[in-house]
């Protein structure tokens, strides 16, 4: 990714070329949440995805004067576990998140603290944030849909397999989760899952129950302190932890 610079009075903006428009640079005063450091002004994640908003909505706009509709996020569909690449250094690191509720600036935040990530795993209620950050960010995002979601495309799991291991990813509603994860275990030993990934519950959480390791990220809801998982593969091992934002 390389980047441009967009000279505004006094000011310079580092802008990711990603999410560069020339249409949008005449709009970059009416952004307010920044940090000034003398008379430079540095790009902060609140930008950036106030940037990305608006990419995003011109970029429907110019669809709409098509005629066109969006493309769906990638999703999958039933049948065999969707596999996820394996990388070149046998590690591999997720971002997982759930419960955005249209704060897509959390989102943002969330994967900029994260560092480097081979994938995003969207865990419902917010899945147009997650849409947000597929069309933006140079990484695969992967989404299930939760109780808040209204799109009736998107899957309500999906079974994921790398290398070894089989990973179940739900938002919880369906499996009752605020009521106890029985359930949410009884799927994922159905599913041959060794992980599973849940939401819902809004409450950070990881567990090793019976061999299956159990990972909550919690929630980016707005109010909410907000937290994020990050869960990393080597080989057969799995391990997970969670991070405030």
């Amino acid at each position: 990714m390389f980047y441009v610079s967009l000279y505004v009075p006094r000011f310079t903006f580092h802008v990711p070329s990603s999410i560069y428009d020339p249409d949008a640079v005449g709009r970059l005063q009416l952004f307010s949440l920044v940090f000034c450091m003398g008379n430079a002004l540095y790009l902060d994640w609140s930008i950036y995805a106030a940037l990305a908003a608006q990419r995003h909505q011109l970029y429907t706009m110019r669809l709409a004067e098509q005629n066109q509709k969006p493309i769906p996020l990638r999703r999958c569909a039933s049948g065999p576990p969707l596999c996820l690449p394996a990388t070149t250094r046998g590690v591999m690191r997720v971002l997982v998140i759930s419960d955005s509720h249209g704060n897509y600036a959390s989102a943002f935040r969330a994967h900029q603290l994260a560092g480097p990530v081979d994938h995003i795993i969207h865990l419902g209620d917010g899945c147009e944030d997650a849409r947000l950050m597929e069309e933006v960010l140079e990484v695969p995002v992967l989404r299930v849909a939760g109780n808040c979601d209204l799109d009736t495309r998107l899957p309500t799991e999906m079974t994921l397999e790398l290398g070894e291991c089989r990973i179940l990813a739900t938002h919880g509603n369906r499996q009752r989760v605020k009521s106890g994860l029985l359930e949410l275990m009884r799927r994922g030993t159905e599913a041959g899952a060794t992980v599973v990934l849940y939401g819902h519950t809004h409450l950070p959480k990881v567990d090793w129950v019976d061999g299956m390791l159990l990972v909550n990220p919690g929630a980016l809801k707005e109010g909410m302190p907000g937290s994020y998982a990050v869960v990393t593969w080597d080989g057969a091992t799995a391990s997970a932890e969670i991070f405030p934002l």
